[in-house]
This record gives structure tokens, C-alpha cells and sequence, in this order.
């Protein structure tokens, strides 16, 4: 069997499992400038600390070594879940781990190793293609959250309408409603770049000691899919998948999302507005590692039955609102904690295993979404 065979069975039989895996970038130009070293050993499963207590192992669903490119990463993490969203099912992959680790380029890339927001356009057009009995409509949402605002990164900036947007409603569907935010059809590999591309250029980045073009926002990159089998005799209706219907439709979503990275100042040196940039991406952060852990007490403990539900502090960043459907709702939901393996980054690098060992204990109850 392959990897991407294996990784589809995974999520057939363990909808319910939020799915962990860590990715161990290269050395960069600033940490071999300091004589740095691979400080973890490694293999496919696991990262293996070496402590005064002895070894420590650090357990995930794969780990990808430094050499491992964006396409083998897409392969395994996200292409499950892309196509489990064409299936009807809601998915999120979102990227986590300390500024500078790797995020951005696993969600982004470059023209010659892309990332996971320009390899999922190819699946999702296949699928379409493969799937003639079925009428697909394909929208793309652009946003960012921004010192706590939600900024739509496809909205016009001229009109004024585009910043801070509220969150208006929550649907067991979609998830958190932000109201006027932009969504934009794609039919196409080049209206799906276009929109990528649009939405690139409204990100804010920044430079700081670690990371020449470190993101000072989590975007999320969504597309909505829309499916409605052909009410006509063209087609053969044993060719029909997941229980449709003729006629039936329904509505699924795909989140990518790339978190920016935890920051601390005596490493970044960052200063004024980049300062207090940081200080709301670690407040975000925080909040996101309070339900993470939340969700997790809930999920080894079990619900209670005939009390009341356990609080889950949501509402405590917007992050955290938009999030809630991914983390503890009716998604498939996989996370990839992108680690550097420089020993100077240690601290940070243990910071975020424990972070994805956390994740790793969230079960959600997963279904294909009903037909609308």
C-alpha cells in the first residue's frame, strides 16, 4: 500500500482522532552561522530527547526529517483530508510551532517546492473532473486574524470594509459567520492561484533576528464545496458515493491554516509595534493551548452524563471562535507542529512536542455532513 492509501484508511477508521504529525526543518543560514548541529535524533514515527533521566520519546501519527520535501508533507498530512472534503466531510490542517520553524513554507512554499495551499488545488480539480455525476461549487475565503481583529485578505481595502469583521453567528456547518467577509469562486487552477495570490499580498509579515519574513497574523485559507448530484439519466447511479442521492446536496469545508509562530522578545529582539504584534499572537496562542488542553481532559475523562457540559473557553481570543468547529466539532481536524532542530532552539522546540502530545488526546465525533 502507499502512504497516502494508508493515511485515507487512517481517517476511515479514526474519524474521530485528531491526527498529529511533526515536521523537523533544515538548519538555516542563522543557526549554522553559530556552529549549530541536528540536535534530535528521529524516525518516522518519533523525536527522541535525550535527558538526564535517559531518552524521552515524543510519539506522533509521522515525523518528517529535514530532508523531507512540501510534496511528501502534503502527501500524508493534507491530501486525507482534502479528499475526505470532497467527500463531504469538513477538514482542517493547520501548522503550529515557534517563529521561523516552518509554518509558512509548508502552507506556502515556492514556485519550485509548494505548499500545501497550492497542492490541494490540484486534488480538488481531479476530483471534480472524476466526478462528472455531480455539480461542484468551489468558493475561496481569505482571512487574517491581526492583533485580535479579523481582517478579510480578499475584501476591497479602499472601501473600508475590510477590517476588523465580527463574528456574527456560529452554524453547526460552517462554524464561526464573519460577517461581510469575502468568498470568491474558482473554477480553475488559475482562479484558485489568482485568489491565493490576492490574498498573499494583504498578509502582514515582518522581520525579526529569527525569521527575515515572519508572519504577524494566523491566516486561514477556506474553501466551501458544494456538492449536487445531476438529477438526470446521463450517468450510471451505482457510481454514487458516501450514501448519496439523486438530486441530494450538501455542503462541506476546508480550512488551512497557518498559526503564527510563539515568539520570545530576548530571541526575536523586537521592538514597538513588531513587539506588540508578538504579544497578541503569544496571548492567541495561550488561549489556543487552554482549550487544546480543555478538550483534552474532556476527551480522556469522557462527557458527563445528566450534568452540565464542561466549559470550553472559546470566546477567549477570536482565534480560538473561529477555530472551535476544527478543535472540538464535527471536522476532521490534523495538525503539524513544525520544529527546528538547532540545540540553541531546544526550549522552544520541547515547548511545541508537548503542545502536538496535547493534541494528540482530542477525540471529535466526525460525520459527513447531511444533505442540505
Amino acid at each position: 500500500k502507499t502512504l497516502l492509501t494508508m493515511e485515507v484508511e487512517k481517517l476511515r477508521t479514526l474519524e474521530e482522532s485528531v491526527r498529529v504529525f511533526v515536521r523537523i526543518r533544515p538548519l538555516n543560514r542563522r543557526e549554522l552561522a553559530e556552529k549549530q548541529t541536528i540536535g534530535w535524533n528521529f524516525n518516522e514515527t518519533s523525536m527522541l530527547e535525550d535527558t538526564p533521566n535517559g531518552q524521552k520519546s515524543y510519539v506522533f501519527d509521522h515525523c518528517f526529517g529535514p530532508s523531507d520535501n512540501n510534496n511528501k508533507t502534503y502527501d500524508i498530512v493534507g491530501k486525507p483530508v482534502v479528499l475526505k472534503a470532497m467527500e463531504g466531510y469538513n477538514g482542517t490542517v493547520f501548522t503550529y510551532g515557534q517563529t521561523g520553524s516552518g509554518k509558512t513554507w509548508t502552507m506556502r512554499g515556492c514556485e519550485s517546492d509548494p505548499g500545501m495551499m497550492v497542492l490541494c488545488i490540484r486534488d480538488i480539480l481531479e476530483w471534480v473532473k472524476s466526478h462528472p455525476q455531480s455539480n461542484y461549487t468551489l468558493k475561496v475565503a481569505y482571512l487574517e486574524v491581526y492583533n485580535e481583529e479579523i481582517n478579510d485578505l480578499l475584501g476591497d481595502v479602499s472601501k473600508g470594509n475590510s477590517k476588523n469583521l465580527k463574528i456574527v453567528s456560529e452554524d453547526a456547518v460552517r462554524g464561526a459567520v464573519i460577517g461581510g467577509l469575502v468568498e470568491e469562486s474558482a473554477t480553475t487552477a488559475e482562479d484558485f492561484m489568482s485568489i491565493l495570490k490576492k490574498g498573499e499580498a494583504s498578509r502582514s509579515y515582518a522581520g525579526t533576528a529569527k525569521n527575515d519574513e515572519s508572519s504577524r497574523s494566523h491566516v486561514i485559507y477556506r474553501v466551501s464545496i458544494e456538492t449536487q448530484v445531476r438529477d438526470d439519466a446521463s450517468f450510471d447511479a451505482s457510481d454514487l458515493t458516501g450514501g448519496d442521492s439523486v438530486g441530494s446536496s450538501r455542503l462541506s469545508y476546508l480550512n488551512l491554516v497557518d498559526l503564527a509562530g510563539s515568539e520570545r522578545q530576548k530571541s526575536t529582539k523586537t521592538e514597538g509595534k513588531v513587539l506588540k504584534e508578538g504579544a497578541n499572537i503569544n496571548k492567541s496562542l495561550l488561549a489556543l493551548g487552554a482549550v487544546i488542553n480543555k478538550l483534552g481532559e474532556v476527551s480522556k475523562k469522557g462527557k458527563p452524563v445528566g450534568g452540565k457540559p464542561v466549559f470550553i473557553p472559546y470566546r477567549d481570543s477570536k482565534l480560538t471562535r473561529i477555530l472551535k468547529q476544527s478543535l472540538g466539532g464535527n471536522t476532521l481536524t490534523s495538525i503539524l507542529c513544525a520544529v527546528t532542530p538547532a540545540p540553541m532552539h531546544r526550549e522552544e522546540t520541547v515547548s511545541t512536542l508537548k503542545f502536538g502530545q496535547l493534541c494528540k488526546s482530542i477525540k471529535n465525533s466526525v460525520s459527513s455532513n447531511d444533505k442540505l
